[in-house]
């Protein structure tokens, strides 16, 4: 579920937002390890770790939290996300002239898009390929040249290749 258990390493803090109530309402926490926690745990003011989220504490982001956290738990689409991405990377995309920089982790997948300007965030091709898209039916919003998908949790593979078709379909166009 989390980079840092591919990576194989514990954080000692670790703050979670967004996903977890799968982006219906707001909602974050703060995890710490038990040294940490301990390390703060007192009646003493002087010991306090003063830091919250402001979306904390509301009980229905709370519920919307953990029924987010069971579906994903139990979807196998979510638990074989990369597979899929790499699946339909090499089917779709790989050896595409267009495409360099190729790479997966998790839910992410992401790709740089090859054209006459500099890489980076200020590439002009990423407002042209969000209209393409758009066009096509998704929104998907390059970074500068860089391509990035994050697909809800539910994603099905039928609509995840769909997205790599389109991708595909945009890419066509500027060859």
């Amino acid at each position: 579920m989390f980079a840092c258990l591919k990576a194989e390493t514990a954080p000692d803090i670790i703050c979670l937002s967004k996903g977890l109530s799968g982006g219906c309402l707001p909602l974050a926490v703060t995890v710490a390890s038990e040294d940490v926690y301990r390390a703060f745990y007192s009646d003493d003011i002087g010991k306090t770790f003063f830091h919250g989220h402001s979306y904390t504490g509301n009980p229905l982001a709370c519920a919307t939290g953990v029924a987010s956290l069971e579906l994903l738990e139990t979807n196998p689409n979510f638990r074989n996300l990369e597979q899929q991405h790499r699946h339909y990377l090499e089917k779709w995309l790989k050896e595409h002239p267009k495409i360099e920089k190729i790479r997966t982790c998790g839910m992410i997948a992401a790709m740089d898009i090859v054209t006459d300007s500099q890489s980076g965030y200020f590439n002009a091709i990423a407002p042209i390929f969000k209209q393409r898209f758009l066009a096509e039916g998704f929104l998907l919003r390059p970074l500068g040249n860089t391509l990035y998908l994050m697909p809800p949790y539910c994603v099905t593979s039928n609509q995840l290749e769909s997205i790599y078709q389109a991708i595909r379909r945009v890419l066509d166009t500027i060859i």
